[in-house]
């Protein structure tokens, strides 16, 4: 979940990517400017799935465990990715909610979301991480 990954999960000189961060590579990626800020599925006009796979990322479609029932959502149809930001440092007040990415099989973009499954506690789910050399 969100707190664990904030507790040091990446080796050294390695950091959890902040939104911003993921914003950088979604705009590399060809992501258009005005769809960076913006919450769910974005970049389906610029086929950001072709971008992505022919970038060195390669999403794994492993799924996300939700917390408010602890059901295993998604195996092989989304991958999603935690950021380091809460809301509450981007000046929101939701303590329990916190940036992340979804790449879904079935949709042609990357999805940016604040709450994901709309629970307003999305910390607790269970997500992937992804590691990025500190600079």
């Amino acid at each position: 979940n969100w707190y664990a990954i904030n507790q040091g999960v990446c080796p050294s000189g390695w950091t959890v990517p902040s939104d911003k961060d993921w914003k950088n590579l979604e705009e590399v990626l060809g992501l258009n400017r005005t769809e960076l800020n913006s919450i769910g599925n974005r970049g389906e006009s610029q086929d950001m799935h072709t971008q992505i796979f022919a970038s060195e990322f390669n999403p794994t479609y492993v799924g996300v465990i939700k917390d408010i029932d602890g059901i295993y959502y998604g195996q092989d149809l989304i991958a999603t990715y935690w950021t380091s930001d809460d809301l509450f440092t981007l000046n929101i007040n939701r303590r329990e909610s916190a940036w992340s990415r979804a790449i879904l099989d079935t949709k042609n973009g990357i999805a940016r979301y604040n709450d994901l499954w709309q629970t307003s506690k999305s910390k607790g789910h269970g997500m992937s991480v992804r590691c990025v050399r500190e600079d």
